[in-house]
């Protein structure tokens, strides 16, 4: 059992260094430089998501204190 798993992970990595090859290869672009690119772009979405979010809490403040104003 534990020489089968060993030969499965051995296949499993091998299999991923192929597909890494394949990456850089196809794009020029490294594995590790592409989880680094789109960790940015979610950090990059994430602050865009959360000004959006602060921009329609404060509209909606400001839309509630001038209802309050004009009664």
């Amino acid at each position: 059992m534990n020489d089968r798993h060993r030969r499965v992970a051995k296949l499993k990595k091998q299999e991923l260094n192929v597909k890494k090859i394949k990456l850089a290869s196809k794009y020029r672009i490294s594995t590790e430089e592409a989880v680094r690119l789109a960790r940015e772009v979610t950090e990059a979405f994430g602050r865009m998501a959360e000004a959006f979010g602060n921009a329609f809490a404060s509209l909606g403040k400001n839309l509630q204190r001038n209802r309050e104003d004009a009664e």
